[in-house]
């Protein structure tokens, strides 16, 4: 204490305060987050780069179950020798012109003798049908497209 009774001043100066060291930690810190944040951050640079790679994972990675799905059904379909039913065959390069369409013998051969497959145009009019692996075309017969169900262009 000093003579006029007041209080040593530099005692209370030289005190230790934990608060004085909050500041200059909080900056160092901050400092070490900012160089530690490439890391464990994509740069905005980089987010282009990293979506298109993660977009080209996604898409590959459903092209190879498509692929696995198509063995196992061609895989199924060897095994039981039947081919994939299907009711009618659409043309997309014929337009319900008076000229026949012209069907390969191997397209024809793809479906099994008893099986009736109706034949449409691109604007599903129905252009004839396949029975017993042989085509009839409306022009050449007037029953080629009877009993032939409708196709709705909303499908």
């Amino acid at each position: 204490m000093n003579i006029s009774g007041a209080v040593d001043v530099s005692s209370k100066i030289m005190s230790s305060r934990a608060d004085k060291y909050i500041f200059p930690s909080s900056v160092a810190a901050f400092g070490g987050a900012l160089i530690l944040a490439p890391i464990f951050l994509q740069m905005p640079s980089e987010y282009t780069t990293y979506a298109n790679k993660k977009q080209l994972a996604v898409s590959e990675e459903i092209n190879r179950d498509r692929i696995q799905q198509r063995k196992t059904t061609a895989d199924l379909i060897q095994k039981t020798g039947l081919l994939p039913e299907g009711r009618s065959l659409r043309l997309i390069d014929y337009d319900n012109s008076k000229t026949r369409p012209r069907l390969r013998k191997q397209t024809l051969q793809n479906y099994l003798a008893d099986e009736l497959i109706f034949v449409y145009d691109r604007s599903n009019i129905c252009a004839g049908r396949i029975e017993n692996r042989k085509f009839s075309w409306k022009g050449d017969s007037s029953t080629a497209c009877k009993n032939a169900p409708v196709i709705n262009s909303d499908n």
